[in-house]
């Protein structure tokens, strides 16, 4: 039977329409989460399928391109209405990633290497700071530190960060490094010039590796207060023992009174110092008038005593 022409037309235009492709846009750029690709993160339009996967997405941080080939064969496959507007038409997936923080992962070493003996006062130096991790932004767990080896002796350490996506190693990293703990010096807060009596105010407490710590550096401050430098030293520089010593209160050259007391009397005379003395120090002393010396002990400024009246000494 023929039918009339207006209803033949309208049949075959409901017949084209029921067996035509489905519109769709091209989406250029798109960032993707988890390991699939799925039609509806290459294509928009009211008929993509959502849920289909058309490919793996690449490794966390990383990208992949699809040509115009591979996007014209995977429209046609699911039925999909779209044609590259040009050669150069491609679609470019990034894969959402995260960058592990070095210091997240210094902790993470922390925890291994206690169970292995490091102890809270340790401080942790990895030698490969510059490496960048990527990881899944859906991974809570994305890393785990295996194969930890310590030594406290030497104080080296070496593991393996691995680096996993959907439990799949993605990529494993060597870490090494050492461990080493701190202590306190005391160091000048300001330069200090021989002949200046060093005070409190003039030092400051400072932390630094206890293997690069000069045995002969002063911990204590009774050791160094009251002292004066024996050269200049600079600020925040450790002081040794060498570096410091007593105030010079008599100076070499000048005229001193050496004194002598006993239980019944007094003697004192008139010397010259042959060298320069600190409080408490015994130094020499020459009689201007017999040319012989003697030893004396510091006590003062100008003042040097003797335990016993010594013969070369005259005049009183």
């Amino acid at each position: 039977m023929r039918l009339p022409g207006p209803i033949a037309g309208l049949a075959a235009a409901l017949l084209l329409a029921g067996g035509s492709a489905s519109a769709a846009t091209l989406k250029h750029a798109v960032t993707v989460t988890g390991q699939d690709i799925r039609l509806s993160d290459i294509f928009a339009g009211p008929d993509v399928g959502a849920d289909i996967v058309v490919g793996r997405a690449p490794a966390p941080g990383r990208k992949q391109i699809f040509s115009r080939h591979r996007l014209k064969a995977i429209a046609r496959a699911h039925g999909l209405d779209w044609k590259p507007a040009e050669r150069q038409t491609r679609a470019v997936i990034t894969r959402a990633a995260r960058l592990i923080d070095i210091d997240e992962i210094e902790i993470a070493l922390r925890q291994v290497l206690t169970r292995l003996g490091l102890s809270k006062d340790h401080h942790i130096e990895l030698f490969n700071r510059s490496i960048h991790i990527y990881a899944a932004v859906e991974e809570t767990q994305p890393y785990e530190i295996r194969n930890a080896r310590l030594d406290i002796g030497s104080g080296r350490f070496t593991a393996s960060l691995v680096v996993t996506d959907n439990d799949v190693i993605r990529k494993i990293v060597g870490l090494n490094g050492r461990v080493f703990s701190i202590v306190e010096i005391l160091v000048p807060s300001r330069p200090l010039r021989p002949g200046e009596v060093i005070g409190r105010g003039d030092l400051e407490w400072i932390g630094v590796r206890s293997n690069t710590v000069d045995r002969n550096a002063i911990v204590d401050l009774g050791e160094i207060i009251g002292q004066t430098p024996r050269r200049p030293l600079r600020a925040g520089a450790s002081i040794r023992r060498g570096d410091i010593r007593a105030p010079v209160i008599i100076a070499k050259g000048s005229v001193v009174t050496i004194v002598l007391r006993t239980r019944r009397m007094t003697l004192s005379a008139k010397v010259r110092a042959a060298e320069n003395g600190a409080l408490g120090q015994t130094i020499r002393v020459l009689n201007t008038r017999s040319k012989l010396t003697v030893e004396g002990v510091v006590i003062g400024p100008g003042q040097v005593a003797v335990p016993t009246l010594k013969p070369m000494i005259s005049g009183s």
